[in-house]
């Protein structure tokens, strides 16, 4: 018997081939859907920082700008991101007119890092009648991070309310304890000496618990303060033997430092001075003599005036000046050296003179010396700004001195405009290697918190300006400071650049920074601190951290080289 052939039904069989079509269809398209999303993401360029965000390149361009006007509107911005970078902003910017507005994103913001972040930008005018402020968001604020910055800034601004605040304040642990302690301190710094602080800062110090930026800031705030009739040093030596953090460590030793025996200088001996040595070892040299008699003045004012590396000419005028720190009158050959310097159209050797000036104008009449007050307004009109901008301050202040008035220094004019298409393309993780010839560092540099000063460092690095400079300064367990295009530390370019101050970065071991002779001052030199520095902190630009290399900076010493500095 054979089986029936199959035979199907033509209506079914059309059905079933549509459905496979379908399936088919469906299958081909999600395919080829899939590839187009995977060929757009792959071709797609993801943002290098968010500076991309218009809003955010916006509010960093105003506060270039110095405009906190337009910045109110970004405080009442959508997004919490805005909202911070515009308190941010006028934390740099501290103008008045932000204060109310300020003051109310402190209180009332539902997003708890932005009234963060406005405590910090009230704490940065550092004026007491912030303070009333600061004291009133503190008894109404339930975050602990914030309210820890809101301590912190109590203790910048510090008037009485403010300081009776932090004395009477409960005990508290972990970052609560940081931001108190962080308070304290800054009102020491203030000038403030409460009895109160003394029980707090042992109690933090003493206590096991305690983080180490609790324990830093403590020993900061703790040291002169009125003790309660207990020994101070004894207590500091028992906390130095609890402690391993190099940061606590540093701290504490400076509540009772070791007596150093004083320098000796050596009597005046121009024998013993080697005149072709290399610049640095030559100006270390003359540090170490005497220089109270006539021959050896007159030995100063000679390499003063002619010798050949600059340094060492500022080192000789510097030490001239000293040797007559104490005089009780102005002989003729001071009075000859200060108008030298004063026209001698050298900005270091013009500020020395002037910083004389301001510190014995107490002392001496200057407008019964012939010539010395009219010759300091004739080389203030002479001064080029802003690429003298440290000069034009120092005379301005001798000016100030000698007719008795107080200083206010001026106003730096805004002059280096940011350019935020480059600014847009540097990567949030671009680094640098700095080369030198006790070996080298590499740097990442944080352009999303100091986007002006790290294109300006990029576009210095790729010029090759750091190439062959020197680290002019060393200041032990400090910094170490270089890139001075003089070599002397009175070198800038023909440009001042704005600070730019942030609380997500604080100065540690291996902060890079600006060197500044004030706000929105800085140009070129930079810095990189040997520790923790809290003084530093919301003073001076933080653009970048030492994170491999971090050994080479103990090796720097006075006049070693800068070999260049690349991007990596």
């Amino acid at each position: 018997m054979f089986s029936k052939p199959f035979v199907s039904n033509s209506s079914n069989l059309r059905a079933q081939f549509k459905s496979m079509l379908t399936k088919r269809s469906l299958s081909v398209l999600l395919a080829g859907f899939a590839v187009l999303i995977l060929s757009c993401n792959q071709n797609r360029t993801p943002p290098v920082n968010y500076f991309s965000d218009s809003s955010m390149q916006t509010i960093a361009s105003l506060q270039d700008q110095r405009n906190a006007k337009d910045l109110i509107h970004y405080l009442k911005a959508k997004h919490a991101m805005h909202r911070i970078a515009a308190a941010k902003a006028m934390g740099n910017i501290c103008d008045t007119a932000s204060i109310s507005f300020l003051n109310v994103a402190m209180l009332t913001d539902q997003e708890k890092d932005v009234r963060k972040m406005a405590a910090w930008a009230l704490g940065q005018y550092r004026d007491s009648s912030m303070c009333g402020k600061l004291c009133h968001a503190a008894t109404l604020e339930l975050d602990e991070a914030t309210l820890a910055s809101i301590l912190e800034a109590i203790g910048k601004c510090a008037d009485e309310e403010g300081v009776q605040l932090l004395s009477d304040f409960r005990r508290v642990e972990g970052i609560m304890a940081e931001g108190h302690a962080a308070g304290m301190m800054n009102a020491r710094r203030m000038g403030k000496s409460p009895t109160g602080f003394f029980a707090h800062c042992k109690r933090y110090l003493d206590d096991e618990k305690s983080t180490a930026l609790t324990k830093m800031y403590s020993a900061y705030a703790i040291n002169k303060l009125p003790s309660d009739g207990e020994d101070i040093c004894s207590l500091s030596e028992n906390w130095k033997a609890k402690n391993t953090d190099p940061d606590v460590l540093v701290a504490l030793k400076r509540i009772c430092p070791e007596t150093q025996p004083a320098t000796e200088l050596k009597p005046f001996d121009a024998s013993a001075i080697d005149t072709s040595l290399a610049p640095y070892p030559l100006s270390t040299l003359l540090r170490s003599f005497s220089y109270s008699e006539i021959p050896a003045r007159e030995y100063l004012e000679n390499l003063a005036q002619v010798h050949r590396y600059q340094i060492v000419r500022t080192t000789a005028a510097e030490l001239y000046f000293d040797s007559y720190a104490d005089a009780d009158s102005i002989d003729g050959a001071l009075r000859s050296f200060l108008k030298y310097c004063l026209i001698s159209k050298d900005p270091a050797l013009i500020s020395l003179a002037a910083n004389y000036v301001t510190k014995t104008a107490g002392r001496f009449n200057y407008n019964l010396k012939r010539n010395i007050p009219s010759m300091l307004s004739y080389v203030r009109s002479t001064l080029k700004s802003p690429s003298q901008w440290e000069t034009i301050l120092d005379v301005e202040q001798a000016i100030a001195a000698q007719k008795r008035k107080t200083f206010v220094p001026p106003v730096v004019p805004y002059n280096h405009p940011v350019d935020w298409e480059a600014v847009k393309k540097i990567s949030k993780d671009q680094q640098v290697v700095l080369k030198t010839n006790k070996g080298e560092m590499v740097i990442q540099l944080h352009v999303e918190q100091a986007p002006g000063s790290v294109w300006n460092f990029i576009n210095e690095v790729n010029a090759g300006h750091y190439n062959n400079r020197y680290f002019h300064r060393v200041v032990p367990d400090f910094v170490i400071q270089g890139g001075c295009p003089r070599g002397d530390g009175w070198g800038s370019p023909d440009w001042c650049q704005r600070s730019e101050f942030t609380p997500y970065l604080r100065y540690k071991r291996g902060s890079v920074g600006l060197a500044s002779v004030g706000k929105d001052t800085e140009g070129v030199q930079f810095f990189i601190t040997h520790n923790a520095t809290p003084h530093l902190d919301g003073r001076y630009t933080i653009f970048g951290e030492v994170i491999e290399g971090l050994d080479v900076i103990d090796k720097i010493e006075l006049g070693d080289q800068i070999i260049s500095i690349s991007l990596r």
